[in-house]
């Protein structure tokens, strides 16, 4: 079950993260921030894993507490 909600939560990371439509990343922004602590590394793709990680130990993917 914790899996299913590590899914959830990385995917609603990762779509607030890449749809901003106000502040594009660029070719190389997107390339840096892919590294742990990189360029604007609040996008990375491993930032996201560990905050879904977290997040699936105490809240549902809807907000609502376990």
């Amino acid at each position: 079950m914790r899996f299913k909600r590590f899914i959830g939560h990385y995917k609603k990371l990762r779509e607030s993260e890449i749809n901003r439509v106000h502040d594009p990343l660029s070719f190389k922004e997107f390339v840096f921030s892919q590294y742990p602590l990189g360029m604007r590394h609040s996008r990375s793709m491993w930032n996201c894993i560990i905050w879904a990680w977290a997040n699936s130990r105490t809240h549902n993917v809807d907000g609502t507490y376990l």
